[in-house]
């Protein structure tokens, strides 16, 4: 469907976002340096974010509305029980880009504890939408080669592969608690709060984390 189209394509930029981010090595919290000093530029990207927000919140709240009430989906339950997962998270995504649409009406930071929400639950958010779009991928797949097996699968086994998914993508976030839980800063380069990844165990993890990520999002697909 159109909507799956636009919902791998968009997890695949926010796949790259997160690369951006495993990638970052210098810090852009000078907000002379880096930040926008046009209120033209400012209020263009707000009104951006906003539509974004508008219609995520519009989309996904008629995906599980529709889905979850009205029954009108006419697709495989185990596909339907999947999108409705990626449909929440969607909305977590969402909420995380009110920060930044915040900051760009403002022109200030919020405070140290959004600051931290942000950048530990924007990970697992971002982590989440891959592993649940691969998962939606992988799950289209097999109804096709395997109809017999696949067909007696039920909408509980769907959402205990969405929560297996949903586990593993506490990765990110445990393993920022492990190696340096205060590496958190707010970036001018993207306009949020980010992890920094400035411990040494980095140079080796990044990108072994990348790697990792890398495989989970094309294999599905390949």
């Amino acid at each position: 469907s159109r909507w799956y189209q636009r919902r791998v394509r968009g997890s695949f930029a926010v796949f790259l976002d997160f690369q951006l981010c495993l990638a970052m090595s210098y810090n852009y919290s000078n907000q002379t340096m880096f930040g926008l000093h046009s209120d033209a530029e400012r209020y263009s990207w707000t009104g951006w974010n906003l539509l974004i927000i508008a219609t995520s919140f519009i989309g996904d709240t008629a995906i599980l509305v529709g889905s979850i009430k009205f029954k009108a989906f006419g697709l495989h339950k185990i596909i339907v029980a999947i999108i409705q997962h990626i449909a929440v998270c969607d909305l977590m995504l969402s909420v995380m880009i009110l920060q930044r649409t915040v900051v760009l009406a403002s022109g200030q930071v919020l405070g140290v504890a959004l600051c931290y929400v942000k950048a530990y639950l924007g990970a697992y958010t971002m982590t989440a939408s891959v592993f649940l779009v691969c998962a939606m991928t992988l799950s289209k797949f097999l109804l096709l080669k395997y109809p017999l097996r696949t067909g007696t699968l039920t909408t509980k086994q769907a959402h205990q592969l969405c929560a297996v998914m949903w586990t593993i993508s506490l990765y990110f976030p445990i393993t920022f608690l492990v190696t340096d839980r205060q590496d958190v800063s707010f970036t001018y380069r993207l306009y949020y709060c980010a992890y920094n990844f400035s411990s040494k165990t980095w140079k080796w993890l990044k990108p072994v984390s990348s790697l990792l990520l890398g495989f989970i999002q094309m294999s599905p697909s390949s």
